[in-house]
């Protein structure tokens, strides 16, 4: 089996992974658009929290959890390095992962609220800050320790 720890090119391993989360938020946002609210008629019920409450409480995930994710990427990044200060491959996709997990636990959040409340602004900003960071997070993996 091919997995991160044993994989010849941890790269690939972390471009397909980023690949693959950004792509589920993009379908995500797109079956919203184009499915979901062309078949709700009328207002948003007004059951559970007010879609302006889940809007904060979104961004404020979305303002925790973007340092948090930067932070704890780097942490593992330089728990990872070797003795020529490369990053070792299982730590690369590890911390590569864990930070892309963590932006797009704050775009879904975002994506469904902006689901239940059925109108773009402010509720499309929380996840496409998070979509744009994981956008430019692609992963280049120039200092990666190429396995020997």
């Amino acid at each position: 089996m091919n997995d991160p720890q044993t994989s010849s090119n941890p790269l690939g391993v972390a471009r397909i992974i980023w690949g693959a989360m950004l792509l589920g938020e993009i379908i995500f946002l797109i079956v919203i658009v184009k499915v979901m609210w062309p078949q709700q008629t009328g207002r948003a019920p007004v059951i559970g929290p007010s879609p302006l409450f889940l809007f904060y409480i979104a961004l404020a995930m979305l303002l925790v959890l973007t340092p948090v994710a930067f932070f704890m990427r780097m942490m593992i990044f330089q728990r990872g390095r070797d003795e020529r200060n490369l990053i070792r491959p299982q730590a690369f996709v590890t911390g590569t992962i864990l930070f892309l997990a963590l932006l797009e636990g704050a775009a879904f959040f975002g994506l469904v609220n902006l689901m239940l409340s059925r109108a773009i602004w402010p509720h499309a900003i929380v996840p496409g800050v998070a979509m744009i960071l994981q956008a430019l997070s692609f992963p280049v993996g120039s200092d990666v320790a190429t396995p020997s």
